[in-house]
């Protein structure tokens, strides 16, 4: 699974390269997401769903996931934006 990462600020940006999260590809992405912001120094981590045009339940479940073990690493926050419908 690909992603494209970049920084502002105090901020990283990650944003997957995917058309889709479900039960296929959730594990992948939950792993590889984490893995991008435990390394990152920066405080805030927004996850930019811009290109996920469907997520399942599996997808979902990832999702929040990723923001919850984020917000449990000392002095990170955790914005999901452009999640769509």
């Amino acid at each position: 699974m690909e992603f494209e990462t970049s920084k502002r600020s105090n901020i990283l940006i990650i944003r997957p390269l995917i058309d889709d999260l479900k039960s296929h590809n959730a594990t992948d992405f939950r792993s590889q997401t984490l893995e991008l912001a435990a390394l990152s120094k920066l405080p805030t981590i927004i996850l930019d769903m811009v290109r996920i045009k469907t997520v399942d339940s599996s997808g979902v479940g990832a999702i929040v996931n990723v923001g919850l073990k984020i917000l449990s690493l000392k002095g990170k926050a955790f914005l999901l934006c452009n999640a769509h419908a």
